[in-house]
């Protein structure tokens, strides 16, 4: 959490930050620090998770892989494992 008080000092000053930002306002930038965070790493990772059968030589198309969720993105294909595609 420090880093993320770190954040916010950058927008508020600290005489700012510290009488007339409500606590509550605090903890909602916290939660959608984490939660940008988190969908940041998401939308990093997918693409290598679903090429990486495909650079390795296993498949020639991402959703060949069976194992892969890009079958249920492309494919509409859920008899593996049920993703939410939207």
């Amino acid at each position: 959490t420090n880093s993320y008080l770190h954040f916010l000092h950058l927008f508020f000053p600290l005489r700012t930050f510290q009488n007339s930002v409500p606590p509550h306002f605090i903890h909602f930038c916290l939660i959608i620090g984490i939660i940008l965070s988190q969908s940041v790493a998401l939308f990093i990772h997918y693409p290598y998770i679903h090429e990486n059968p495909v650079v390795k030589g296993y498949v020639d198309k991402e959703e060949d892989w069976i194992y892969s969720s890009a079958r249920n993105y492309y494919c509409d294909d859920h008899s593996v494992i049920k993703v939410v595609t939207g």
